[in-house]
């Protein structure tokens, strides 16, 4: 056999070893069996997600059950675990009903991305998990089954558009979507800073049967990212799923990647890479992902020179991650460039995480001046933590991936800002730390716990009040649990009161989210809303799949492709023939444009839209030492919301 053929056999066989032996290693971060309570909630959760949630295309959405009688229809069902199909459990109980007659309407299409996409990577560890660890065959079969209807979705989500590498911020089919007006795309692109999120028809007629939301932003390719590297490490060494499912996804990660590498014109004159777009081509409002970038309301962006010191550091972790996600996807010798000789080479933005006014940890603000508070954006701060779990899963250069994991350490988990998730636990952003920085026993036990005493399946939007309004007016209050609260200065950044503390998942008001919501959030929901537990499926599937390991480079993805590599390298999706990892287009980078910089505005990622800019604002610290300030860059200002201190009798 010649020496390059044997090495890629001998590197297909490792791999192979290494993604389905990978369970003998180490005991996971969460161990099947070791809680039988908390495995048993993730498998009503779970059945209630596929039931309803996932009903429509098989990605996670809100789901509306107006009656009280289906709403304990679905509570019946759900608590009977011997009820798997919930057509025949209605019809047994004298009342038929099938999921989605129950199903008054669904939401969250706008915000498919993130809120689907992290849900899709939670179907996807779930699969290899199942796979791997010798579930019965024909549970193995239907987790399969649930995944390849998700890479599907996001086929569409990637395509739909009718541009190669264009990204639609929702999809369905009109029946899912309710009461809209579809809209035919213009003849020409609407000004970006303009645009509105807005309902299509599908520009690509292979999808007429579906339909898209316009306007994506960052945080939906954050998210979509996530779903298509989780999606190409379940399938790429797994024979059982043919090849072209393997090249679809190859194919969308390459345009998408290509897409990113084109310079485009953003303002009059001023043309850059890094920019998201969607139908023909055009820019979507929120587009930045150059933080040379200023998007501002109302008017074209400003674009600052490769010189200037105003640097976002939150555009470059999103770039680097989303990048870097479409390389180790698609094989593509060019983006493999773009991201390793370009964007941390040349332009250095891994050195923007963790220096300047700029860095990721300035995010993570609470400070009231003269009546005007500046407090996190939570959703943020889930952004910033997905884009890492995908850059350190993925990345192969060990000076990178130490770059990355102290990044992370310092600038999200543990710093002198209050608002740090060693202060603040939510259990996915334990358990990434956990798997992909520095396995500890004590945070993995706090994810667990924090997961152990999620709601219980159906999870209805319930009404809680921890606070009643004279308590909120004294600034202290008991919680339904019984701890005592201290309540902050000011609101949430979407206007909520809060503690100065998390509260237990058992007393915090629902969510659709968990992650991007403020976990000190003392009173809120209510209403028909099934929220689907994507939040937990992820936390709960990414423990399962990853090792508990002091070595955490063992959580590695399996099919991570080193650089530089040879041309006969690649990923042998199947152990035969195929190589859908291979190098296509092989040509030298692209133009990787003008240098870094900026402070583009960040996506606030919230359930009803993208976050405005806002004046300068000043950093604050958090727990601690320092309290000086410095004035914000722009950029970073929009990371951040500017509340009024709250007028307490």
């Amino acid at each position: 056999m010649p020496s390059a053929c044997r090495r890629f056999a001998l590197l297909a066989a490792a791999l192979v070893a290494s993604a389905h032996g990978s369970a003998a290693l180490a005991a996971p971060l969460i161990t099947s069996g070791a809680d039988a309570a908390l495995d048993l909630r993730a498998e009503r959760i779970l059945k209630q997600f596929r039931t309803f949630n996932a009903a429509a295309f098989g990605v996670s959405l809100d789901a509306r059950v107006a009656d009280p009688d289906d709403q304990a229809a679905v509570r019946a069902f759900l608590l009977d675990d011997g009820a798997l199909d919930f057509a025949a459990f209605t019809t047994a109980a004298g009342r038929p009903r099938s999921a989605r007659e129950v199903v008054t309407a669904f939401d969250e299409h706008g915000d498919l991305g993130m809120f689907g996409g992290t849900a899709a990577a939670a179907t996807a560890y779930r699969y290899q998990v199942l796979r791997d660890q010798g579930a019965p065959a024909d549970v193995v079969d239907a987790a399969r089954a649930d995944l390849l209807r998700a890479v599907e979705t996001f086929h569409v989500v990637l395509s739909i558009t009718g541009f190669a590498g264009g990204l639609a911020r929702g999809v369905g089919h009109p029946d899912d979507v309710g009461a809209q007006t579809f809209v035919p795309w213009p003849s020409t692109c609407p000004n970006a800073w303009e645009r509105t999120d807005t309902w299509r028809t599908a520009l690509d007629p292979a999808f007429a049967d579906w339909v898209w939301r316009d306007n994506g932003s960052k945080d939906q390719l954050l998210g979509t990212a996530l779903a298509l590297g989780a999606f190409w490490d379940a399938v790429a060494l797994d024979p059982s799923v043919d090849a072209t499912v393997k090249q679809k996804l190859q194919d969308d990660a390459r345009a998408l990647g290509h897409a990113l590498m084109e310079q485009v014109e953003v303002a009059p004159g001023e043309a850059i890479d890094l920019v998201i777009r969607d139908g023909t081509g055009c820019l979507t409002r929120f587009h930045d992902l150059n933080p040379r970038e200023v998007v501002r309301s109302g008017q074209a962006p400003l674009v600052l020179s490769e010189t200037s010191t105003s640097q976002n550091a939150f555009n470059a972790m999103a770039a680097l991650a989303i990048v870097r996600t479409t390389f180790h996807v698609s094989g593509d010798a060019a983006i493999g460039a773009y991201y390793y000789d370009e964007l941390v080479g040349r332009r250095g933005y891994p050195a923007l995480l963790t220096s300047g006014a700029g860095r990721l940890k300035s995010m993570l603000v609470d400070l009231c001046v003269l009546g005007n508070c500046f407090v996190t954006n939570f959703s943020n701060v889930n952004m910033a933590w997905v884009a890492f779990h995908q850059l350190l899963r993925d990345e192969s250069d060990e000076a990178l991936r130490a770059s990355y994991r102290a990044a992370l350490e310092g600038e999200l988990f543990d710093n002198d800002r209050s608002h740090c998730a060693n202060n603040l636990p939510q259990a996915y952003f334990h358990l990434v730390r956990a798997a992909f920085v520095a396995h500890d026993a004590a945070v993995v036990d706090v994810a667990v716990a924090q997961l152990a005493a999620w709601p219980e399946a159906p999870l209805f939007e319930r009404a809680v009040e921890n606070c009643d309004a004279a308590e909120l007016a004294s600034g202290s209050c008991v919680a339904d649990d019984g701890t005592a609260l201290t309540l902050a200065e000011a609101d949430s950044w979407n206007g909520s009161p809060v503690a100065t503390s998390a509260l237990p998942i058992g007393v915090r008001p629902s969510s659709n989210f968990m992650w991007r919501s403020d976990p000190r959030t003392v009173n809120g929901g209510g209403g028909d809303r099934l929220n689907p537990g994507g939040d937990f499926l992820l936390a709960y599937w990414l423990g399962r799949a990853m090792q508990g390991d002091t070595e955490v480079d063992a959580n590695r993805s399996p099919v991570a492709r080193p650089w530089p590599f040879e041309v006969d390298g690649g990923v042998v999706v199947d152990a035969g023939a195929t190589d859908a990892g291979s190098i296509a287009d092989g040509g030298a980078p692209a133009d990787g444009g003008a240098g870094t910089d900026g402070g583009a505005a960040a996506d606030a990622g919230s359930p009803t839209g993208d976050a405005g800019p806002v004046d300068d604002a000043p950093v604050g610290c958090g727990c601690g030492a320092v309290p000086a300030m410095a004035p914000l860059p722009l950029a970073l200002a929009i990371l951040v919301v500017t509340r009024r201190r709250r007028t307490r009798s």
